[in-house]
């Protein structure tokens, strides 16, 4: 692990204490890639079957477990980073038994048996090996953002707090939404419907806008005031916040994107395509390198944080992934946009304009006296009594509960 964190973290070469700490706690915190290896299986084959409630209950534990560890940490001579890695530890074990009971009581709980190379094992570990490749590139991606960010003092945790808010709303709509979406386009790609599978996927792309577009609006801002409510408090300071604010505004811009890149290799995987999405993530990763290294000098020159380059590259790098996997799609003739797309999608972003225009003009003349908390409950209370209000104007809400087909 030592020679490992050499390699993930070259920055903290400088700073031994800093580098033992993270090997002690990367040897910790290392078994719980084999719980959550074992629970994704079985989170995979209850999606099949339909039921995503287990999935998604899941990280319900582990935010358990990490905050009884700091609580009942308190009261030991254990420090709190090592409390939180006994926490990750045993939030793998509960969560891999609680969704293993799940898969018993579906009846799909896979039992030991000699493993048989039939065509249908062949044809998964073919298309495994592209996914696998896709997957790990994603992953040296996360990595290369995290060795520059090393380089400077007190990055990697600036980008670790707007990280965390901005995966909030990728979870809740992103994500839930291409796990919903993938067997549900596998049916319809399997019987040939094209028509209903584009249906699906567009009804699905303007959802996302419809939600993640206020979000990013929201985030992108009011981002002192959000983490000045959240984290400000102790040791995090509201330098830390400024530091923060200026990498999620950054994230903020990319967040619609990081949204269709999960619905958008859907449709792929759906097919069995697992190299195309791949080669675009080669793509995506050459990008977005070389932006690092470009926007690390270019805002340091304008006066802003070196880590929010970063940031920014991510974003940009994610949007050409959207375009790349569009592009793909509508080549093959599987995903031809509906004629009113475009005006639903003018009318969503007139709402956010109306929502964002408004969460600024309030925030202006809200007190500097006023606690960040109760700042925060106004300008949410004002975000949504003027997003919905244009929601239901311009009829939006049909497209996520409307049963009819989209013209």
């Amino acid at each position: 692990m030592g020679s490992i964190m050499h390699v993930l973290a070259p920055g903290f070469a400088d700073q031994p204490e800093l580098m033992a700490l993270a090997v002690e706690l990367s040897r910790l915190t290392f078994p719980y890639l084999l719980c959550i290896s074992l629970m994704t299986l079985l989170i995979g084959m209850l999606q099949s079957s339909q039921r995503f409630m287990p999935g998604a209950s899941a990280p319900i534990l582990l935010n358990i477990c990490l905050i009884s560890a700091l609580l009942f940490g308190t009261s030991t001579t254990t420090t709190a980073s090592h409390m939180l890695a006994y926490g990750v530890i045993a939030a793998g074990v509960t969560q891999l038994l609680f969704v293993a009971i799940c898969a018993w009581k579906s009846g799909i709980l896979p039992t030991l048996s000699a493993p048989k190379l039939s065509p249908e094992i062949r044809l998964f570990f073919r298309r495994l090996a592209p996914g696998l490749l896709g997957a790990g590139i994603t992953q040296i991606n996360l990595w290369i953002d995290v060795l520059l960010a090393t380089f400077f003092t007190g990055a990697v945790a600036y980008l670790y707090y707007a990280d965390r808010i901005v995966q909030l709303p990728l979870a809740l709509i992103g994500t839930a939404m291409g796990t919903v979406l993938l067997p549900a386009l596998s049916a319809s790609f399997t019987k040939k419907d094209t028509q209903q599978s584009q249906q699906i996927q567009t009804r699905a792309l303007l959802v996302t806008m419809l939600l993640t577009l206020p979000a990013a609006a929201a985030l992108a801002t009011i981002p002192h005031i959000i983490l000045s409510s959240l984290f400000e408090r102790g040791e995090f300071t509201a330098e830390d916040v400024n530091a923060s604010a200026q990498a999620m505004t950054m994230y903020a811009f990319g967040l619609p994107a990081f949204a269709l890149q999960k619905l958008l290799t859907t449709p792929y995987f759906a097919m069995g395509d697992t190299k195309t999405p791949v080669k675009i993530a080669v793509i995506t990763l050459v990008t977005n390198l070389c932006l690092n290294l470009s926007f690390i000098f270019v805002f340091k020159a304008v006066g802003l944080m070196p880590h929010a380059g970063l940031a920014a590259a991510t974003s940009l790098s994610a949007w050409l992934s959207v375009a790349l996997l569009y592009l793909g799609i509508r080549k093959r003739g599987l995903w031809q946009l509906a004629k009113t797309t475009s005006s639903y999608l003018r009318n969503i972003l007139i709402s956010v304009f109306m929502m964002a225009a408004a969460l600024q003009l309030t925030h202006h003349f809200l007190p500097e006296t006023l606690s960040p908390i109760i700042s925060l409950c106004l300008l949410v209370t004002t975000g949504i009594a003027v997003y919905l209000p244009c929601i239901l104007l311009f009829k939006l809400e049909r497209l996520a509960f409307g049963k009819h087909p989209l013209e």
